[in-house]
């Protein structure tokens, strides 16, 4: 089965399932979260959470509240200047 077949869902679980086989210090995650439906969402959200006990997981997204789910803490950018935390 061709990874282009999959939702994109499962295809950004999938993504994140190889990123954490090599078992990585760091993982940059750039707009994982975006424009999933919510259930999608909080099960990815899950997962990100799960790999960052281990990992530090810098995320980046359009959605802060999608990135709560997620991370500890969401820092909000403008510009390239912290506005928010």
């Amino acid at each position: 089965m061709q990874l282009r077949a999959v939702p994109e869902a499962v295809l950004r679980r999938t993504r994140l399932a190889a990123a954490a086989v090599h078992e990585p210090n760091l993982v940059i995650l750039d707009c994982l979260l975006d424009d999933l439906e919510p259930a999608d969402a909080v099960a990815l959200a899950a997962d990100i959470r799960d790999l960052g006990r281990d990992t530090a997981i810098v995320a980046t997204g359009s959605d802060a509240r999608t990135l709560a789910l997620a991370c500890d803490e969401v820092l909000t950018m403008a510009d390239g200047i912290i506005v928010g935390s």
